[in-house]
């Protein structure tokens, strides 16, 4: 199985935060209104949502699914690409529905383990590079920012 690298991971991670650092102080209310940033009793506090995790891996690991509208499910759509949300599919969608919007669409059986497993080593090394966070799934988690914030002087 092919798993990006730790380097790549922390590489990511360093480059979301620290954009995510230089935008703050002018985006600050736009954070706030659309739930990415929570402030509270002095804290900040960033949502992440790993937005078409599934989909991303399987075309990470199928490199003939890469650039193709593609869905993970079966009977329903998990996730979608970002190739098939253009033509509207979404989660919770019947896929004959969804093939009826995108004639191309490719559905892909589930792989839930292998989702799961990337996704705990992406919070393990989440949890290596900020002390406090917390994860709702295998691909979306609040993570507690205060610290390096402050410490990048933003």
């Amino acid at each position: 199985m092919k798993f990006a690298s730790d380097t790549i991971y922390r590489l990511n991670i360093e480059i979301v935060t620290n954009f995510f650092a230089r935008n703050l102080a002018n985006n600050i209310n736009k954070f706030v209104k659309r739930g990415i940033l929570i402030m509270e009793k002095g804290k900040i506090y960033l949502h992440y949502d790993m937005d078409a995790f599934f989909a991303s891996i399987e075309q990470r690991d199928n490199s003939e699914l890469c650039g193709k509208p593609i869905a993970i499910g079966y009977g329903v759509v998990t996730t979608a690409s970002y190739e098939a949300r253009k033509y509207g599919v979404k989660s919770a969608m019947p896929t004959v529905q969804a093939k009826r919007l995108c004639p191309n669409l490719i559905v892909v059986n589930l792989r839930k383990g292998v989702y799961f497993e990337e996704g705990r080593r992406i919070q393990e090394l989440i949890k290596k590079v900020l002390k406090k966070c917390e994860f709702t799934s295998v691909d979306e988690g609040y993570i507690d920012i205060t610290e390096f914030i402050r410490n990048k002087k933003m």
